[in-house]
C-alpha cells in the first residue's frame, strides 16, 4: 500500500474538519453570494455570459436532478449540524443519580405519595450523601407521570428573593395576573412571600425546595399556617424551624438495596464481598458511589482493608483516594467550579475547563460527580465542598479561579449576578472592585429588585472604607435605597451625609443630584416648601453645568410640587419649560411624562378638552415606546374625563383597557385607582351593583399595599 505524504494527510484533515464545521455551508454560501454580486456590480457582461451558457444548458430532467441534489444536501446537513451540536452537550438532558440509583426507596416513596393527600408541607431531611436530592427528583418524576405540576428551586443562600422572583415568573406563565407583585421591592419580603402561598392557592403546584438548609427560614412559617391546594416538599440537612413537628432523617440503605446499587455501578464481586462493602459503609449511598469508583482502578480487598470505620474518617479517605485517581484536568475543572454559589450553565462550565470541556464533563458525569437537570449542571455538595478546600490550598489559584467566575458574571450584567461578582471579588480580595461594580451599575438594582440584599453590602462596605469618594457614593446609592423602601428619615440622613462630603470635594455634580434626591424625599413627606428649597439649589447648579436634560427634570418635579400646592399655573410654568428641553432634546419618554402632567392639571382647573388634547399625546408616545405601563395610565386619566363629561360607554372601554394591563404587569397600587374611578363610573351610571363590586376590589388592593 502507498502512504499518502504526510502534508497531503494534513491538508485532508483540514478540508474534512472545515467540511464538517456547522456554519461551513453558510460560510461558503455567503462567499459565492458574494462574488456573484461583485459581478452584477463591475462585470454585468461576464455575468450575463454566465447567464446564457447556463440557460443554454439547462433541461427540465436536469431542473429536478439538481432539485434532489439541493434538498438531500440540506437534508443531510441538517442532521450532521444537529450531530455536531449534541456533541457540546455530551451530558444527557436528566442525566441523573435517580436514572438507575434510587434504589431501595420504597417505603420512603410511599409515605411521600401518602403524605401528599393530607400535608402542605414535606419534608426529606438527612446528612449529605444520604441521597435527599435522589429521592427527590425520583417523586417528582412520579409525580409528573402522573399529571400533577411540578416546580424545583435550588437554594443557594440565606436570602430567598431570588425565589420570588423565580416564583414570580413560574406564576407569570401560569396565567397569575398579579405575580409581578412577587418583585416589587417597596413590599417587604416576607409580605412578599405571602403573596407567594397566596398565589399557589389558586395555581396548584407540588414545590420542591432543595438544601433548604441555607435559607433564613423564619418568614416560611406562612407555608405552613396558609398553603392550601399545593405542597411544599423540603429536602434540608436540618430540622426548618417553622415546622413545629419533628422528624426522622432518612436512613441509611438496607443490605440488599446496597448490594443492588453496587451491581448496579456494575461492580463485579462475588455477594459476600458485595456485603462486605455494605458493613464497612453501613449503606450510605455516596460512600457506596464513591467505594464503586475506587473499584475500577484499585483492587478491592485492598479498599476493604484500608477504608475507615464509617464516620468522618471513612469520608475523608473516599474523598482523597478518589481525587488522587482525578486526572490534572477534572482536578483543575472541579477545583475552579467549586467556587460558584448558583447551579451552573454550560456557559459557565467552559469557564471552568482549561482543556476539550466535552471530555472532562463526560467523565465526570460518568462518575456522579456532576448531574445534569434541565438546562443547568450541578456538582454535588461532598465534592463541591472538598474541591473548595482544596483550590484554599493554592492562594493564587483560588484569587484566580473568583476571579474568572467574577468575569463570567461581569459578561451578563443582572441584580443578581452583580451580587454574585461582589462574593467573587471580595473572596479574591478585591472588595473594593466588587463595591464598584455595583456602585456603577446601581440601575439594574432599581429595575430588577434584590433592594435588601445590596443594601447589607453597602451598608457592611460603608463601616469598611474610609475613602470618601467611596462613602459619598457608598451613602448615595443607600440614600436612594431606603428612599424608595419608604424609609425617608434614613434616606435624609444618608443623604446629607453624602452632600457634605461632596461639598468639601467640591464635587458640584455630586452636590446637584443629592439636592435633587432631598428634594424628591421631602417632596414625599409632604414638606413642599423644603422640597422647592432643594430643587431650586439643585436646578442652580444643573443651570451653570449647562446640564440641560438635568434641568428639564428639575423643571418637571418643581411643577410636580406647585401642583400638589394647588398652584396650578406655577405648575404649568414649570412643565412647559421641562416639555420645551425634552422637546429640543428629542427626549420621547421625557414628554410623554410631561404631557401627562399637563394634562393633569388643566384636569384639574375644569379644562377637560385641553386635558385630553394632552393626555392623548402622551399616550401616543407610550404606544410607540411600548410603554405598557404608561399606556395604563394614560388610558385611565382619559376614562376619568370621558367619564366627567357623562360618556360613560367610551370612559368603560378605557377602563377595562387600563385594568387588563395594570393586571398583566401587577401594578396594584394604579389598578386600586382604577377600581375606585370604575366604581364613581358605574354610581354616576346608576349601576350600584357593580359601583360596589368596584369599590371592594379598590379597597382589598389598598389593603395588599398597606
Amino acid at each position: 500500500m502507498v502512504e499518502k505524504p504526510s502534508i497531503l494527510v494534513g491538508i485532508g484533515k483540514t478540508i474534512k474538519r472545515l467540511m464538517n464545521h456547522p456554519w461551513f455551508v453558510t460560510i461558503a454560501g455567503g462567499i459565492i453570494v458574494t462574488g456573484l454580486f461583485y459581478l452584477l456590480l463591475q462585470r454585468p457582461d461576464i455575468l450575463m455570459q454566465i447567464y446564457r451558457v447556463v440557460w443554454d444548458y439547462i433541461t427540465i430532467p436536469r431542473i429536478i436532478i439538481l432539485a434532489c441534489v439541493i434538498v438531500i444536501g440540506s437534508i443531510l446537513f441538517i442532521l450532521h449540524r444537529d450531530k455536531t451540536q449534541i456533541k457540546e452537550y455530551p451530558v444527557k438532558e436528566e442525566f441523573s443519580p435517580i436514572s438507575g440509583l434510587c434504589l431501595g426507596r420504597d417505603t420512603e416513596l410511599s409515605q411521600l405519595e401518602k403524605g401528599l393527600t393530607y400535608k402542605n408541607i414535606l419534608l426529606i431531611k438527612g446528612i449529605p450523601g444520604i441521597g435527599k436530592t435522589t429521592l427527590g427528583v425520583k417523586f417528582r418524576d412520579i409525580l409528573e407521570k402522573k399529571g400533577h405540576r411540578t416546580l424545583w428551586y435550588q437554594c443557594d443562600s440565606e436570602s430567598y428573593e431570588g425565589f420570588l422572583i423565580f416564583l414570580s415568573d413560574y406564576l407569570k406563565n401560569r396565567g397569575s395576573l398579579t405575580s409581578q407583585s412577587l418583585k416589587e421591592q417597596s413590599i417587604p419580603p416576607g409580605e412578599r412571600l405571602k403573596n407567594a402561598v397566596q398565589e399557589l392557592c389558586t395555581y396548584s403546584t407540588v414545590l420542591f425546595l432543595d438544601n433548604f438548609q441555607k435559607v433564613n427560614d423564619s418568614d416560611f412559617r406562612i407555608f405552613r399556617d396558609h398553603l392550601k391546594n399545593s405542597t411544599l416538599i423540603v429536602m434540608s440537612r436540618t430540622e426548618p424551624s417553622f415546622l413545629l413537628e419533628s422528624h426522622e432523617s432518612l436512613k441509611y440503605l438496607d443490605r440488599d438495596s446496597s448490594v443492588d446499587l453496587l451491581k448496579t455501578l456494575n461492580l463485579k464481586e462475588p455477594q459476600e464481598v458485595l456485603e462486605k462493602i455494605y458493613e464497612k459503609t453501613q449503606g450510605h449511598p455516596w460512600s457506596l458511589v464513591r467505594f464503586a469508583d475506587l473499584a475500577r482502578v484499585l483492587p478491592v480487598k485492598e479498599l476493604l482493608d484500608e477504608l475507615p470505620s464509617f464516620g468522618r474518617d471513612q469520608e475523608n479517605y473516599l474523598n482523597e483516594e478518589c481525587w488522587k485517581y482525578l486526572n490534572e484536568s477534572e482536578k483543575d475543572f472541579l477545583m475552579r467550579a467549586s467556587v460558584f454559589t448558583k447551579p451552573l450553565t454550560f456557559d459557565a462550565l467552559e469557564v471552568c475547563s482549561k482543556t476539550e470541556l466535552p471530555e472532562v464533563l463526560t467523565s465526570l458525569a460518568g462518575r456522579f460527580y456532576i448531574i445534569k437537570r434541565g438546562d443547568d449542571y450541578y456538582i454535588h455538595d461532598i465534592i463541591r465542598d472538598f474541591a473548595f478546600s482544596k483550590l484554599k490550598e493554592t492562594k493564587e489559584l483560588y484569587n484566580e479561579a473568583q476571579r474568572r467566575a467574577a468575569d463570567y458574571y461581569g459578561e451578563r450584567l443582572s441584580a443578581e449576578n452583580l451580587l454574585l461578582i461582589y462574593h467573587h471579588l471580595m473572596e479574591a480580595g478585591d472588595r473594593k472592585g466588587g463595591v464598584d461594580s455595583i456602585n456603577e451599575n446601581i440601575g439594574y438594582f432599581w429595575r430588577e429588585g434584590f433592594w435588601s440584599d445590596v443594601r447589607r453590602v453597602l451598608e457592611e462596605s460603608l463601616d469598611f472604607f474610609k475613602d470618601e469618594e467611596m462613602i459619598a457614593a457608598l451613602c448615595f446609592n443607600l440614600g436612594t435605597i431606603v428612599y424608595k423602601l419608604g424609609e425617608w428619615d434614613k434616606a435624609l440622613e444618608y443623604y446629607e451625609k453624602d452632600l457634605k462630603i461632596f461639598e468639601k470635594l467640591g464635587d458640584v455634580q455630586g452636590m446637584a443630584q443629592t439636592y435633587g434626591n432631598l428634594g424628591l424625599v421631602y417632596d414625599s413627606k409632604g414638606e413642599w416648601d423644603k422640597a422647592l428649597e432643594y430643587y431650586e439649589k439643585s436646578l442652580k447648579i444643573k443651570e451653570k453645568l449647562g446640564d440641560v436634560q438635568g434641568m428639564a427634570q428639575t423643571y418637571n418635579n418643581l411643577g410636580l410640587v406647585y401642583h400638589r400646592k394647588g398652584e396650578w399655573d406655577k405648575a404649568l410654568e414649570y412643565y412647559e419649560k421641562s416639555l420645551k428641553i425634552s422637546e429640543k432634546l428629542g427626549d420621547v419618554q421625557g414628554m410623554a411624562s410631561t404631557y401627562g402632567n399637563l394634562g393633569l392639571v388643566y384636569h384639574r382647573k375644569g379644562e377637560w378638552d385641553k386635558a385630553l388634547e394632552y393626555y392623548e399625546k402622551s399616550l401616543k408616545i407610550s404606544e410607540k415606546l411600548g410603554d405598557v405601563q404608561g399606556m395604563a395610565v394614560t388610558k385611565h386619566n382619559i376614562a376619568n374625563i370621558l367619564s366627567n363629561k357623562k360618556k360613560f360607554n367610551e370612559a368603560l372601554k378605557l377602563y377595562f383597557e387600563s385594568e387588563s394591563i395594570l393586571k398583566k404587569i401587577g401594578d396594584k397600587y394604579n389598578l386600586m385607582n382604577v377600581y375606585h374611578n370604575l366604581a364613581i363610573c358605574y354610581r354616576d351610571m346608576n349601576q350600584k351593583e357593580k359601583a360596589n363590586e368596584c369599590y371592594q376590589k379598590a379597597e382589598e388592593l389598598r389593603k395588599q399595599l398597606r
